[in-house]
């Protein structure tokens, strides 16, 4: 089943067919190069009497210069010429390869032709005077094969599909900054998170269901607070009562005291 992640994940472009022959031109490059690398093994008197031409026409020219000094500048130029060979071809192989990949081909692109470029791939399509015939054709259709590259990597189609490289890469940089929804399986399968035991006891204490021992302590509470309203005024109710019952008999006694001293008075005068 589809998960909404995958669902909006963008989808990778179709490599077009200037893509694949551009590989192809890097590959037929490479294959080249190492035809002009072996080849460069052979023809020693013939590389030999070039070595010494160069040398005569150099501006401070190694003196004595003989066979044996020859011999030894042959055999380094030609190993040299095999750790660049080696070197160059697989730069080139991994930058090709990387053009399928929508997430690098925009960048590898600008790679690719920065190293054709500095190993001199388009320049090597001028023969050059007394070098031996099959170092120097591999060598020309090598440059051939690496102008081949720069003008297909910059035809129409090839550069539509760059962009869209670097569309579908910004697009997977911003899904994966996003966080993740989870699918309809694992949202259902999934185990619920346990709560911490602070949490626990916070959700007790702040709303939620309260256990038999507490309904029981809230239950006595509210007792207790009921029979201590109602037990004030009654108190105080019978003190009231009491005073009042106290004043009525102090003015009763009063009342009869003056009324006999008046009784009194009224005899003796009789």
């Amino acid at each position: 089943m589809e998960t909404s992640a995958d669902s909006t994940k963008p989808v990778p472009p179709t490599l077009p067919r200037t893509i694949s022959l551009a590989i192809a031109a890097v590959v037929a490059q490479v294959v080249f190069m190492a035809i002009r690398t072996v080849g460069i093994f052979g023809y020693t008197d013939q590389l030999g009497r070039l070595l010494v031409k160069s040398n005569h026409d150099a501006k401070t020219p190694k003196s004595p210069y003989g066979p044996a000094q020859v011999a030894r500048d042959l055999h380094a130029w030609r190993i040299s010429g095999v750790w660049q060979a080696l070197i160059v071809s697989i730069a080139l192989l991994l930058l090709a390869y990387s053009l399928r990949k929508a997430g690098t081909a925009s960048m590898t692109r600008w790679a690719l032709l920065i190293v054709i470029v500095m190993t001199g791939g388009p320049f090597s399509v001028v023969p050059a005077k007394g070098w031996p015939v099959v170092p120097q054709v591999a060598l020309v259709l090598s440059g051939l094969a690496s102008i081949a590259v720069i003008v297909l990597l910059f035809l129409p189609d090839s550069r539509r599909y760059f962009r869209e490289a670097a569309a579908a890469r910004k697009g997977a940089m911003a899904a994966a900054a996003q966080p993740a929804r989870p699918g309809l399986l694992n949202a259902l399968f999934r185990p619920r998170p346990r709560p911490a035991p602070g949490a626990k006891a916070g959700a007790k204490a702040g709303g939620g269901r309260p256990s038999g021992a507490d309904l029981r302590k809230q239950v006595r509470m509210t007792k207790d607070n009921t029979a201590q309203d109602t037990s004030q005024p009654t108190s105080k109710a019978p003190k009231a009562k009491g005073r009042s019952d106290a004043d009525a008999i102090a003015r009763g006694a009063e009342l009869a005291r003056s009324r006999a001293k008046a009784s009194k008075s009224r005899r003796t005068e009789a």
